[in-house]
């Protein structure tokens, strides 16, 4: 069974981007490259995307700009989803 098989069939509705990455996404290109991914995979599955460990103003401006659903961390206790 493959990686694609495997991701469809599974029943979950939410996938969650770990802190580390989404902490330096702004600063770092793989970190980046990670978040946008992840964020695009969990939408396309038809799930939501929660980002976190959100600390600065910046890094949660960069993650509305990409499509987050949620952002919780530091920032904010549970920044509203954008659906």
């Amino acid at each position: 069974m493959g990686l694609r098989h495997a991701l469809v069939r599974l029943p979950f509705s939410k996938i969650k981007v770990d802190n580390p990455f989404v902490m330096t996404a702004v600063t770092s290109a793989e970190s980046n490259t990670v978040v946008k991914f992840i964020i695009d995979l969990s939408h396309s599955l038809g799930s939501s995307c929660t980002a976190e460990g959100v600390e600065e103003a910046e890094t949660l401006a960069y993650l509305n700009h990409i499509g987050y659903d949620l952002a919780p961390g530091l920032l904010h206790s549970s920044a509203p989803g954008r659906r």
